[in-house]
C-alpha cells in the first residue's frame, strides 16, 4: 500500500509541480526576509535572561563604562616631537570618524605629555608605565560598530608606515573582525560544499540527475532551515553562520544512501524501484536524522547563547535535510539512468575474515582507549583569546601588542563596605588602595583603574586636596567634568568599580582559577565583592559551561543512542557492540583533541556532538539492513545477515563519510581558526566513525551467531 502511494506520488506531474512551486516560494521568502548578517555583540556569550549576563549589564547600568577601540603605537621615545605630531594627527582624524564619542591620547586628555607619563591614572590608562608605547583610546557608539571600525581602519591604513606600525585592538574591534570573517566564510563554505560534494557524486555515481537533484535538495534544505530559524527569532550568530553548509552536507549524506540503495534494488520498473528504494531507506534515514537532532538538541540546554542558537538551528536543519532528501531528490532520481549495481555490493571487500576482523576491531578499541587515557583529561576548554586568530593577522598582532602594555581583556568587579558605609572615607580609601596594589601585583593582571587611582590623580591639583573626598566625587560626577567619577563610584558613593585589563599571552592557568584568586582579595582587605563582569569573566564562565556540557552532554547522548540502537536491533549483544563502537569514537576523538593540545573554544566545541550523530547514522543503516536482509532472504544465522548488510550498506556508509568529510574540509578555507578547527575536527571524527562502523561493529556482531528457527 505504501509503495503504491509513493509510486503515484512521485510520478504525478501535478504533485511535482506543486512541490517545485513551493520550493520557489521558499527561496523567495529566503531572499526577501532572511537577514544573513551575523549578529554578534560583546554580550553574545550568554542570553539576556541568564544571571551572568544580568550581572555584567548591571555594572554598565551603575557605572559609566565605555566600550573602546584601542590603538597602540610603539616608540623609542614618546616625547619625540615627530611622534607626538603623529599622535595628534591620528587623534584628530579618529575624532571625526562616525560613531566615535570621545578620543583620549597622550596629546588629548592629560594636561600635558609629562602628566600622561607620570600621573597615576594617565600612565595606567595611556602608557602602562612603559615609556615605550602609548595608546589612543577611542570610545564608540555600539550601535555603529561596523561603520566606526571600518572608518578607523581606513585612517590607520593611511597613516601606517613600515618603521612606525599602528596596532589596533579592543573588544568592539575584535567582535567586528569576527563578524566580517564569518560573513566571508558563509559564502566560501556553501560554495565549497556545493563544488566538492557535486564533484564526488559525479565521480562516484556518474549521473548528472543525481548531482543536480542533490544540489537542489541540499540548497532547499539549507534555505528552509534558515527561514524557519529566522521566523523563530533566532538570528545568525557566531555558530549558526555555518548552518547553511552543515545542512547542505547532511542532506547530501541522505542522498548517498538513497542513490546507493536505488542502484541495488532489483525492480526493473523505475516507478516501483523508486518506491521500493524509499521504503527500504527511509526507516534508517529517519532514525539517523533523529540521532542527529538529539545531538543538536543537547546544546540547547547549555547556558551559552551561541550553543543554544546552534542547537535550535541544527535541529531544524537536520529535519529539513531529511525532508528535502525524501521530498525533492526522488523527483530527480527517478530520471537517473543508473543501472543496478549488484556487482558493487559483491565486490566490496568487507567484512574481513573473523580471524583478522575481530583482532583488528579489538586493536581499534584499545587504541581509542589509549588515546583517551593519554589526552582526555588535558582538554583545554579555556584557550587564550589569541588562539581565535592566526599569528600573521593584524588582529592577533594588535591583541599581543596591547597585552604587552597593560593587558588586552577587560575584567570588572564591584566592591563595597560590608557595613554599608560610603567608600569616600579615609578608612575605606586605605582598604581600596591596598586592594589596588594587591591586584596589580598579580602576574595575570596588566593595568588597573579604580577609585583610589582617580583619587590619587586629583591630588595633583592643590585645590582638590582641600576638599572632602565625598564632595570631590560629587563635583567630578557632574557633566562639566565628563562625569569621570561615575566610572568608578556609584551615585550614592556606596559601591566602587575596579577595571582590570587582563593578559592573554603566556597564560597557562584557566581563567576561572585566576579570577578566583583575584576575587578572594576584596575580603582579604576588608571589602565585600558584589558583582563581577567583563569579557574576561564571561569567557571564563563560558569555558566552564563548555566543559560541563562536554561531560554531561556527551554522557547523555551516549546513553540515548544506546537506547535507540537497542530498540532498533532488539538485541543486547548488538547494542553492546554498537555502544563500544560509539564510545570508541568518543574516546579517540577527545583523546586526540587533548593530547595534541587542540583548543576547544565556543565555535569548535559542538563538533563532538555532530560527530557522534554522524557515527550513529551509519551504524543504524547497517543494523536495520542486517535485520531486513535476514528476514527477507531467510538466512540461517545472524552472521549471514551481517555479511549481506555490510556488503549492501558498507559502500554508502563509506561514500557518505567521504562526502561529509570532504564537505566539512571546506572549513579549512576559513581565515578564522575556530571555524577551521570545527570543520577539521568533524573530518577527523567522520574518519573515526567510518573505522568503528565498518571495522568494529560488524566484526564483533558476527561473533553473535544466533541460529534461526
Amino acid at each position: 500500500m505504501v509503495r503504491q502511494l509513493l509510486d503515484r506520488f512521485f510520478i504525478n506531474p501535478f504533485v511535482a509541480s506543486i512541490i517545485l512551486l513551493l520550493v520557489g516560494g521558499l527561496f523567495y521568502v529566503f531572499y526577501t526576509q532572511v537577514d544573513l548578517t551575523p549578529q554578534i555583540t560583546s554580550s553574545f556569550f550568554f542570553s539576556p535572561d541568564s544571571k551572568i549576563y544580568k550581572d555584567d549589564a548591571l555594572i554598565y547600568k551603575k557605572f559609566i563604562v565605555g566600550d573602546s577601540v584601542v590603538l597602540s603605537l610603539p616608540a623609542p621615545d614618546i616625547k619625540d616631537p615627530n611622534y607626538l605630531k603623529r599622535i595628534t594627527a591620528l587623534t584628530k582624524a579618529i575624532e571625526k570618524a562616525p560613531g566615535v564619542l570621545d578620543v583620549q591620547s597622550v596629546t588629548q586628555g592629560p594636561p600635558n605629555v609629562d602628566a600622561a607619563l607620570t600621573h597615576p591614572m594617565w600612565t595606567r590608562f595611556l602608557d602602562s608605565g612603559s615609556g615605550k608605547n602609548s595608546l589612543i583610546v577611542c570610545f564608540i557608539d555600539l550601535k555603529k560598530v561596523g561603520t566606526t571600525v571600518s572608518a578607523i581602519k581606513k585612517i590607520i591604513q593611511s597613516q601606517t608606515f613600515r618603521d612606525h606600525p599602528i596596532y589596533i585592538s579592543g573588544i568592539p574591534y575584535i567582535i567586528e573582525e569576527i563578524r566580517q570573517m564569518l560573513m566571508r566564510d558563509m559564502k566560501q563554505f556553501i560554495m565549497g560544499a556545493i563544488v566538492i560534494s557535486t564533484a564526488l557524486l559525479l565521480l562516484i555515481f556518474m549521473s548528472l540527475f543525481v548531482a543536480i537533484g542533490a544540489i537542489v535538495a541540499a540548497l532547499t534544505a539549507a534555505a528552509l532551515s534558515l527561514v524557519v530559524q529566522s521566523q523563530l527569532g533566532v538570528p545568525i550568530g557566531i555558530l549558526t553562520a555555518n548552518l547553511g553548509a552543515i545542512v547542505y552536507v547532511l542532506t547530501v549524506s541522505h542522498v548517498v544512501f538513497l542513490t546507493s540503495n536505488w542502484r541495488q534494488d532489483s525492480h526493473q520498473d523505475k516507478r516501483k524501484r523508486l518506491a521500493s528504494t524509499l521504503v527500504t531507506t527511509l526507516p534508517a534515514s529517519f532514525w539517523a536524522a533523529t540521532t542527529t537532532v538529539f545531538g543538536f538538541v543537547s546544546l540547547i540546554f547549555v547556558e551559552a547563547k551561541p550553543l543554544q542558537q546552534l542547537g535550535v538551528g541544527g535541529s531544524i536543519g537536520a529535519l529539513a535535510a531529511l525532508l528535502m532528501a525524501y521530498l525533492l531528490f526522488p523527483l530527480f532520481l527517478r530520471f537517473s539512468k543508473l543501472g543496478k549495481s549488484k556487482k558493487e555490493a559483491r565486490s566490496f571487500w568487507l567484512p574481513l575474515p573473523l580471524m583478522v576482523g575481530v583482532p583488528l576491531a579489538l586493536c581499534l578499541l584499545g587504541g581509542a582507549g589509549a588515546m583517551a587515557w593519554l589526552g582526555a583529561d588535558d582538554i583545554n576548554t579555556d584557550p587564550s583569546l589569541l588562539t581565535y586568530f592566526k599569528k600573521d593577522q593584524e588582529i592577533y598582532k594588535g591583541i599581543l601588542q596591547l597585552d604587552r602594555f597593560g593587558g588586552s581583556n577587560p575584567l570588572n568587579f564591584v566592591v563595597s563596605d560590608p557595613s554599608g558605609k560610603n567608600l569616600t572615607n579615609q578608612e575605606n580609601y586605605k582598604k581600596m588602595q591596598a586592594l589596588q596594589e594587591d591586584v596589580e601585583g598579580h602576574p595575570a593582571v596588566g593595568a588597573v583603574l579604580s577609585l583610589p587611582v582617580l583619587m590619587e590623580e586629583t591630588q595633583e591639583n592643590w585645590l582638590a586636596r582641600l576638599l572632602p573626598w565625598g564632595s570631590l566625587m560629587s563635583i567630578l560626577s557632574r557633566d562639566r567634568f565628563g562625569k569621570v567619577a561615575r566610572g568608578f563610584i556609584t551615585e550614592d558613593q556606596e559601591q566602587g568599580l575596579f577595571m582590570l585589563r587582563m593578559k592573554e599571552s603566556g597564560r597557562s592557568v584557566d581563567r576561572h582559577k585566576i579570577i578566583n584568586q583575584l576575587m578572594a582579595k576584596p575580603r582579604k582587605h576588608g571589602l565585600r565583592l558584589d558583582t563581577v563582569g567583563g569579557s574576561y569573566y564571561m569567557q571564563s564562565r563560558l569555558a566552564q559551561k563548555i566543559r560541563k556540557s562536554m561531560k554531561t552532554g556527551i554522557a547523555a547522548l551516549l546513553l540515548l543512542f544506546v537506547v535507540i540502537i537497542l530498540l532498533l536491533s532488539v538485541s543486547i549483544p548488538i547494542t553492546l557492540y554498537a555502544g563500544l563502537s560509539i564510545v570508541g569514537v568518543t574516546a579517540a576523538f577527545l583523546g586526540c583533541v587533548g593530547y595534541f593540545e587542540v583548543p576547544v573554544d565556543i565555535i569548535s566545541s559542538p563538533s563532538i556532538n555532530v560527530v557522534l550523530g554522524l557515527a550513529v547514522d551509519g551504524m543504524i543503516h547497517i543494523i536495520l539492513a542486517a535485520r531486513r536482509l535476514s528476514a527477507a532472504k531467510g538466512f540461517r544465522t545472524d552472521k549471514e545477515g551481517w555479511v549481506a548488510a555490510i556488503r549492501s550498506q558498507g559502500p554508502p556508509v563509506f561514500i557518505s563519510g567521504l562526502v561529509i568529510g570532504a564537505g566539512f574540509s571546506v572549513f579549512y578555507l576559513s581565515n578564522f581558526p575556530p571555524s577551521q578547527r570545527f570543520g577539521l575536527e568533524i573530518v577527523f571524527g567522520t574518519f573515526l566513525a567510518i573505522m568503528m562502523t565498518l571495522f568494529v561493529l560488524p566484526h564483533l556482531a558476527m561473533l553473535f551467531r544466533k541460529a534461526k528457527s
